[in-house]
């Protein structure tokens, strides 16, 4: 599996446990868009919607960057 790929089945794993909600959370290699979305809460299937994480930086290496649950939008 790529990690784009993990990174999706984390967020189905997520969406199956009854979590609505996940944040992202920019790692220290982030790009602009995780950058820009850091801290966001979104619900899972927007997250999956928008090009999901991590994104490719260039020869072979993926940003660090995730989501992790919140149990509501706040």
């Amino acid at each position: 599996m790529s990690p784009r790929e993990v990174e999706a089945y984390q967020l189905f794993m997520i969406a199956e446990a009854g979590i609505g909600y996940v944040r992202l959370h920019a790692g220290p290699d982030a790009g602009p868009e995780c950058l820009g979305a850091h801290r966001t809460v979104m619900t899972i299937e927007d997250a999956m919607a928008l090009a999901p994480i991590p994104h490719e930086l260039g020869l072979g290496r993926w940003c660090r960057c995730t989501y992790r649950p919140v149990s509501s939008a706040r």
